[in-house]
């Protein structure tokens, strides 16, 4: 008899992810490994691998007009940051679009983007998805690395609930890689 697969997961189950707010997220690489670079008296030095996954990261709110990104680190083998999900109308008229025509009519486009798809809200696991979808695509593409395996299943995310959470987050962020050899995720 197949067995079933897991689906254990961290989300709180009745909440709205893809509402505005901030949110702490932790992603690690496929079994811990250190695949995205090194840390030199605490500074990270990323490998080619870790320039690609920053480079997606950085690269998400061009997909997501709600996003905004807060701190981040990359890690040897996982990444810290804060994500933002910022309400309708300041995205969109951050990104120059008319609010009454596009959240009024479905089948508008939002012309400033590349793709002119309708605009969605997307949740903090659709954007997490594709982030690990697309940096290990990049990854493979770049680096000729078909077989690789670049990320563990699942994410843990946060919501911060205020700005003294948000402070401690940020400093927790700032601080990782100077502490990385007490880290929970430093393996040796």
């Amino acid at each position: 008899m197949p067995q079933k697969r897991r689906n254990n997961s961290l989300r709180l189950p009745d909440y709205d992810y893809s509402q505005s707010g901030g949110y702490y997220v932790t992603v690690c690489t496929h079994e811990k490994a250190r695949f995205l670079g090194n840390i030199v008296d605490g500074v990270v030095q990323l490998s080619d691998i870790g320039k690609i996954v920053e480079d997606v990261w950085l690269g998400l709110p061009d997909h997501y007009y709600h996003l905004r990104l807060g701190d981040y680190a990359v890690m040897p083998n996982h990444i810290h940051a804060i994500m933002m999900l910022v309400d309708d109308e300041i995205a969109l008229t951050s990104v120059g679009t008319d609010l009454s025509s596009t959240l009024t009519n479905p089948n508008h486009t939002n012309d400033s983007s590349k793709n002119s798809r309708p605009l969605k809200r997307h949740t903090i696991s659709e954007i997490m998805r594709a982030f690990k979808s697309y940096s290990t695509l990049g990854v493979k593409r770049h680096l000729d690395l078909d077989n690789i395996k670049l990320w563990q299943r699942g994410f843990y995310d946060h919501i911060i609930r205020n700005v003294d959470d948000h402070r401690r987050i940020q400093q927790y962020i700032h601080d990782n890689p100077l502490k990385w050899e007490s880290d929970d995720y430093y393996e040796v």
